[in-house]
């Protein structure tokens, strides 16, 4: 078994499944949608095909189901994306989306033309990566971790492979419309004073302290 393989399959049998895994999935999906509306390019509609790559235990699956969504789900041991073409048909996926992947691929070549091959024309790429600029002194704490990207350098990346970007954000989660769209939004997203808590005497405004980024692009016509 490669590396890679090892440590993700250990990571998939480390991760706990109780509550706060379902609570994690349905925030996730609450900020992909608040995203959508605000870069005004797509609304999630039942039957459309939810592709998750990098999908872990795909503890999205329930919470994009519930929406009437159709989730499909590939990690390592479904297909390896350094290398392998993912088994679906071409224009196939209404969304692509990849969190915490990209940054382990020492080339995304293989990722993003699969990735652009497999999304239909209009639909949504979205991928989430530490951001460089506010993740340097920790990013490669984590020894699986390749290639680090500022929103700059992974707009110029995906721009390269075809995509247009409608969006860059914050990956924060369930914040006002104000913490993705204000000109110092990176800043301050990395400022917040606490982290995970849920503490009920600290205000959820000043929650989820975030260092990451989440890109949003379309697929031309």
């Amino acid at each position: 078994m490669s590396l890679g393989k090892k440590y993700f399959n250990g990571r998939l049998q480390s991760i706990s499944r109780d509550g706060s895994r379902d609570l994690l999935a349905a925030r996730e999906i609450q900020t992909l949608r608040k995203l959508c509306r605000i870069t005004k390019k797509k609304e999630m509609r039942a039957q459309e095909v939810f592709l998750d790559l990098g999908c872990g235990d795909r503890y999205l699956r329930d919470e994009v189901a519930a929406m009437g969504l159709n989730y499909e789900g590939f990690d390592i041991d479904d297909c390896n994306l350094m290398n392998e073409a993912i088994p679906v048909r071409d224009n196939y996926a209404d969304y692509v989306v990849s969190y915490s992947l990209i940054e382990h691929l020492p080339d995304p070549d293989n990722f993003l033309r699969e990735a652009f091959r497999v999304l239909k024309p209009g639909g949504l790429l979205v991928v989430e990566t530490p951001n460089w600029h506010h993740s340097s002194r920790d990013f490669f704490n984590d020894y699986t971790h390749c290639k680090p990207y500022t929103p700059g350098s992974l707009r110029a990346l995906c721009e390269d492979y075809g995509f247009v970007v409608v969006g860059d954000f914050p990956n924060l989660r369930c914040k006002p419309d104000w913490f993705y769209t204000n000109k110092y939004r990176y800043a301050v997203a990395a400022l917040l004073p606490f982290t995970g808590s849920t503490s009920p005497i600290i205000p959820q405004i000043l929650r989820g302290r975030a260092k990451g980024m989440m890109l949003l692009a379309t697929k031309p016509y």
